[in-house]
């Protein structure tokens, strides 16, 4: 026996049966269709296209837009902007709704989902979508050793897809897992990819095609495996980085040089307005490779840029503005979904046994934290628009406690230098740092990557200033951040600093971050704990009690489906981390500055730039259009 989860959707999603059977068209595309190129408009949608009711207007067809892609901070813009596809969609209230997927069900124990494909659904190229697509990806990536090394999401283990028809398939788990849906409207990484066009792929894949003939191609590429040659098609993720893969997001790459890729309209997308026009409404997306930041903020000012929403920062908001009518833009600002605009998290499982243990002490923690000046860093770095708080879950959350957010984050001191003090830290050398107690200077490092925000370096050398002053002496270590995540998860660092996203109700109860069930790039401040957890005891580091119990509660929360239970655990949770301050917040919720042609419309004025809801999926990027007079 079934039971169907209930969901509510912030868009108007109306069935298809609401219109006349007609359906309209880009000019680009009905030309295609008087050529014999492309079947009608009606043959190349779904039996029920998603329907999605447009921001401000119903939009004009065509037209191209430049977007800006800088690095490092660049290599997500593309996505941002021509869109992602999770099987499942968050709303922007953090509820779940339909997708790729139309309905779902789980069975009443949750050790059964069933999911029904939006049927009639098609790749870019015209084939089907159907559930051999989604056992493809399940049985020859994700469980297939030579591609994917390990399983990240730890329900996922030992967990059966079977196909029941071709648009249902049925997962079964080794535990309940009652909070499924949102892993279907969240992941996005190598085990967010869920459908692969297998018609295309599998000519590249060692389970279909000649291994040998698979090497030679591999090594005329410059692949020294299979692997990385099928990935380099493929891709790690569900972003498209090869031209011509089939793709079932709005836009489809037909060109990607070094300095730009192109995204031409998909002519299978299957969704449309609330008037029947099939989206999405632009004819093309180009994003254009720039140097630094600097340049592309040359750019942004002097209107070369269409939509920017990675590389833009509060700092050049003044900026911004100023520029505004030269540049032929506006400037919006969001707000950010971050708990913590950047937060601090003493390393409790380093490698040097007597900081551990001081680090392991709440209260040189609270030390630390109660040592930062909150208030300067808002005034200096986010012009006082930003929200003096610690590291806790956003207001959105429905199981937010307003308590938690000045939790130790009072500037204070004589507080700091007390707690210290009491911790038998008093001594100090003669340069007024603190003593250790194998008399050894106390001092830590810390090790960041320096954007996102941009704000990480400035605020890195006040919390330095800050931390000296009660007698710590720090070091700053900026590094790029694939090495900073080496470095994370080889538990080499003492004092990692990352942004304090995941702290709402669409991703914080399945983060690894509170709760941190695996060593995890930027969130690590007890990474040699995650591997204990995940390897059953028999790698890493014990945990202590506290931590045992923070396991065992994100283990109850999500397998538990009672909203009784969850608040209680939430509350629990979170309650832990207000006392202990694992991760020292700073201030949190800034705005954060969305940079928009004039006469691109449907963006909307007011909105939340959030990872957790996948960016501006939640905003449908699809139905921006360009307005013409």
């Amino acid at each position: 026996m079934f039971r169907k989860l209930a969901f509510t959707v912030l868009f108007v999603i109306l069935s298809i049966s609401l219109f006349a059977a007609v359906y309209n068209e880009a000019p680009v595309l009905a030309e295609k269709v008087r050529n014999g190129e492309l079947p009608p408009v009606a043959e190349r949608l779904p039996e029920n296209p998603l329907v999605i009711q447009v921001y401000e207007e119903i939009g004009q067809y065509g037209g191209e837009i430049y977007v800006g892609a800088a690095n490092p901070r660049g290599f997500g813009t593309d996505l941002h902007v021509t869109g992602f596809e999770p099987p499942l969609a968050f709303n922007m209230d953090a509820t779940v709704g339909p997708n790729v997927i139309e309905n779902w069900y789980y069975s009443e124990d949750f050790m059964t989902a069933t999911l029904q494909i939006r049927k009639g659904i098609r790749w870019s190229d015209g084939a089907p979508l159907t559930a051999d697509d989604m056992l493809f990806w399940w049985n020859d990536e994700v469980y297939n050793k030579e591609l994917v090394e390990s399983i990240y999401i730890t329900q996922f283990q030992d967990t059966k897809l079977e196909k029941i028809d071709d648009y249902t398939v049925k997962f079964t788990f080794s535990k309940p897992f009652p909070n499924f849906d949102y892993t279907l409207a969240k992941e996005w990484g190598y085990l967010g990819c869920w459908f692969r066009p297998a018609h295309f792929l599998k000519q590249y894949h060692p389970s279909y095609t000649d291994r040998d003939k698979l090497m030679e191609a591999a090594k005329a590429a410059g692949f020294d495996t299979i692997r990385d040659y099928y990935y380099s098609i493929a891709g790690w993720s569900a972003k498209p980085i090869y031209p011509g893969i089939p793709t079932l997001i709005a836009y489809k790459l037909v060109e990607a040089r070094p300095d730009y890729w192109v995204w031409d309209r998909n002519p299978y997308y299957w969704k449309v307005d609330e008037a029947g026009n099939q989206l999405p409404y632009l004819d093309r997306i180009v994003v254009k490779r720039i140097e630094n930041v600097e340049t592309l903020q040359g750019q942004i000012l002097s209107g070369q840029i269409d939509i920017e929403v990675w590389s833009t920062s509060l700092d050049n908001y003044p900026l911004y503005k100023q520029n505004e009518a030269a540049g032929g833009y506006r400037t919006l600002l969001w707000q950010s979904d971050r708990g913590a605009e950047v937060m601090y998290m003493p390393n409790l499982t380093v490698k040097d046994p007597v900081l551990r243990e001081i680090f392991n002490d709440v209260r040189f923690r609270r030390a630390l934290s109660v040592a930062i000046d909150r208030d300067e860093i808002n005034e200096l770095l986010y012009f006082g628009r930003a929200v003096v708080r610690q590291m806790t879950l956003h207001p959105t959350s429905k199981y937010y406690d307003p308590a938690w957010e000045m939790a130790y984050a009072q500037f204070d001191p004589a507080m700091a230098n007390r707690l210290l003090d009491d911790m038998g830290l008093a001594k100090r050398d003669s340069d007024g740092f603190r003593l250790r107690p194998d008399g050894k200077r106390l001092a830590a490092t810390i090790e960041y990557w320096p954007e996102e925000p941009a704000t990480k370096g400035p605020m890195c050398e006040l919390v330095k200033e800050y931390w000296e002053n009660v007698g710590i002496q720090v070091a700053l270590k900026p590094q790029d951040r694939s090495l900073n995540a080496q470095r994370a998860e080889a538990n080499e660092i003492e004092v990692n600093v990352w942004h304090g996203g995941g702290v709402t109700d669409a991703s914080w109860p399945f983060a690894i971050g509170l709760v941190p069930a695996l060593p995890h790039k930027g969130i690590s401040w007890a990474p040699e704990w995650g591997l204990w957890k995940t390897s059953n005891g028999t790698e890493g580091m014990e945990p202590t009690e506290e931590g045992k119990r923070l396991f065992d509660l994100g283990d109850r929360f999500l397998a538990t489906d009672s909203e009784d239970e969850k608040a209680a655990i939430a509350h629990e949770i979170w309650q832990m981390q207000a006392d202990n301050v694992w991760m020292i917040g700073t201030v949190g919720l800034a705005p954060y500055p969305i940079i928009v042609r004039q006469n691109l419309r449907n963006v909307p004025e007011v909105g939340v730039f959030s990872g957790d809801f996948l960016w501006l999926h939640g905003y449908h990027p699809e139905q921006f259009f360009l307005k013409q007079k």
